[in-house]
C-alpha cells in the first residue's frame, strides 16, 4: 500500500472520519509495519481536536489578556 494512503487513513482515524472499512485497512497495514504502528500510537496520544469556545469564554479570555498587558 502506498504511504500516502496510510497517512490518509491515519488522518481519517484521528479526525473521527474513518469508516469501519478504513479502520480495518489501517489495522492490517499497522500489523505489517510495526514502526508505523508506533507513530500512530504517538500521534493518537497527542492528538486533541480543537474545542470551540463560547462567546462568554472568549470575552473572559480577552478581558484577562487586556488586564495582563495593563490596558485596563
Amino acid at each position: 500500500m502506498q504511504e500516502d494512503k496510510v497517512w490518509t487513513l491515519i488522518a481519517n482515524k484521528l479526525t473521527s472520519n474513518a469508516t469501519a472499512a478504513d479502520l480495518a485497512e489501517l489495522n492490517n497495514c499497522l500489523i505489517k509495519d510495526p514502526d508505523m504502528c508506533y507513530r500512530v500510537e504517538i500521534l493518537s496520544a497527542i492528538w486533541q481536536p480543537v474545542r470551540s469556545s463560547t462567546e462568554k469564554e472568549t470575552a473572559a479570555a480577552f478581558d484577562n489578556l487586556v488586564k495582563k498587558i495593563g490596558l485596563l
